[in-house]
Parts: C-alpha cells; sequence; structure tokens
C-alpha cells in the first residue's frame, strides 16, 4: 500500500488503513501533538514546523473558503502532482510537504508509473488560522473525491484503478511567500476523516 500525502494516493491509502478495526497498520497512527503527520511520509523525515495540533473546525475564525483562491490554487497544484513525472513541483510545496512530494515523484519515475486524473474537491473548504514555525498560515480542510484517479504502470498496467467515489476530508497546511504566493508545507486527515 502507497501511503504518500498527494493527491488520490495519500487519501487511498490512509482510507485503507482506517479500514483495519484491530489498528495493526501502523500508517494510520495518528499524529502526536505538535508534530506533523509522520505517517504519511515514505521515509522517515524531521518536521522541520510544528503546526498547531487542534483540528480546523476548533480554530478561531474557522470559516468558508473561495474554491478560486490563491489558497486553494496552491492546493490544486499539490494535487496535481504527479499528473506526470516531467511535471516541475518545485512551486507547490515546501518543507515537509516538499520532501513528501519529491519521494512520490522519485518513486513514481522509478516505477515508471503515471497518475491520471486528479481528485476533485467537493462542497466547500475551510480554512482556519495556525501558527507554522513562528510564522501566520492557513489550514484549509476539504473533502475530496479521487473517482477519477487512476495509476497507470508501464506498458499500460492499472496499478490503482479508479475508485468508486472515495471521500476523504484533508487537511492542507498553508504559508504564503511574498514573493511566490500560497505553499503547502503539511497535509493530513482530522481524526475523523469522513465527509
Amino acid at each position: 500500500m502507497i501511503t504518500l500525502g498527494i493527491g488520490a494516493l495519500g487519501f487511498t491509502g490512509f482510507a485503507a488503513a482506517q479500514a483495519d478495526p484491530d489498528n495493526n497498520d501502523t500508517s494510520a497512527a495518528p499524529a502526536e501533538p505538535g508534530q506533523i503527520n509522520p505517517h504519511l511520509a515514505a521515509d522517515a523525515f524531521a518536521a522541520d514546523y510544528v503546526v498547531d495540533n487542534k483540528p480546523a473546525e476548533d480554530l478561531p475564525r474557522s470559516g468558508n473558503l473561495n474554491r478560486n483562491g490563491p489558497e486553494m490554487k496552491a492546493v490544486a497544484s499539490w494535487l496535481a502532482v504527479p499528473t506526470t513525472t516531467e511535471q516541475d513541483s518545485s512551486g507547490a510545496a515546501i518543507g515537509p510537504a516538499a520532501e513528501q512530494m519529491a519521494n512520490l515523484e522519485d518513486e513514481f519515475e522509478r516505477e515508471g508509473w503515471k497518475q491520471v486524473g486528479e481528485p476533485k474537491v467537493v462542497g466547500t473548504p475551510t480554512s482556519a488560522p495556525i501558527t507554522i514555525d513562528g510564522t501566520s498560515g492557513l489550514r484549509i480542510t476539504a473533502c475530496l473525491n479521487d473517482a477519477s484517479v487512476k495509476v497507470i504502470g508501464p506498458n499500460g498496467r492499472v496499478v490503482r484503478p479508479e475508485s468508486q467515489g472515495q471521500r476523504v476530508l484533508n487537511t492542507f497546511d498553508l504559508i504564503e511567500d511574498p514573493d511566490a504566493g500560497w505553499k503547502v508545507v503539511a497535509t493530513g486527515f482530522p481524526s475523523d476523516p469522513r465527509c
């Protein structure tokens, strides 16, 4: 099972892990307070950012977010990787999210995989202010549907077929770079990822 937190692969891996009622799969282990979702990483890496550990709905001033705003464009860039192994993802993420993305891109290139389709945001995403490494940021909570996403291997073999409309609540922690716009710093799931 691929348990990386990019696009449909991340939340599909998490949903499969959540289906383990005996908790034998450590990939579904929740993050410790103040830590960034360590179960989403392909390789263990030190979290460079400490993120508020409250779910978005418990943070002050949580509200609806414009689906066409710059924050959601940053999330859309994150979800688009890896639609192709040639795509440059350096503008979509920084910190742990950038390392996570690079690991997934390396795996796709090594295996000769290609993602076809992208997860779709369902409903209205919400945002709430958070502090990331002493910098003001946003936690976006969005319901994603991966029904149109599949992964194709070399020779056209389907590695991950299209799902039956799996919907999972995802979180995206972002900071704004004054020169480059919003960047994804971390991704994860609330304690109850149903949506």
